[in-house]
């Protein structure tokens, strides 16, 4: 996995206020839990908002769920409320199966700057970034969705998983 460098961790602070441990690899920075996350983002705040990010002060995060285990991040926090943890929940779980989030529309995938992968029987793999998603798309639910191959005539493709464009394998 790659790392996230400080002008995409400001866009996607600036784009949804907040940023997870799933969505940066911080073991090479000796990160570990929400106290290391916190004093790692601290020392780098300036330069975040030297890249466009405008939010408020960071802070780091942490929350336990049944499900999946502990996760932390980085927020905005003068985002962050209570309400604000079903964000952060939906956006962990949908991460983790698209089939946890039957109810998620194309539009709030797209606020978290997230795309789609589309798997054919041919074995060629589609990652649609949200920028190439389809507005007329918004109002679908992700459960719904169906594609067409680019490579060969098969189409009904249904989505086989989220794609983080900033995520290179």
């Amino acid at each position: 996995m790659s790392q996230l460098n400080l002008e995409q961790i400001s866009q996607l602070l600036q784009l949804r206020g907040f940023i997870t441990d799933e969505d940066i690899t911080f073991s090479q920075d000796g990160i570990k839990n929400a106290e290391d996350i916190a004093g790692w983002a601290c020392a780098r705040e300036d330069k975040i908002r030297e890249l466009g990010y405008t939010g408020g002060s960071l802070q780091g995060w942490a929350t336990e769920f049944d499900r999946f285990g502990c996760a932390y991040g980085i927020v905005d926090y003068e985002w962050y409320d209570s309400s604000k943890y079903i964000e952060i929940e939906r956006y962990l779980k949908v991460t983790e199966s698209i089939k946890l989030c039957e109810d998620m529309t194309v539009f709030e995938l797209k606020s978290y700057g997230l795309g789609l992968v589309f798997n054919c029987e041919c074995g060629n793999e589609s990652n649609i970034g949200p920028e190439f998603i389809k507005q007329n798309m918004d109002s679908k639910f992700l459960v719904d969705l169906k594609g067409s191959c680019n490579k060969c005539p098969r189409s009904g493709i249904a989505v086989h998983d989220i794609y983080k464009p900033w995520k290179l394998e």
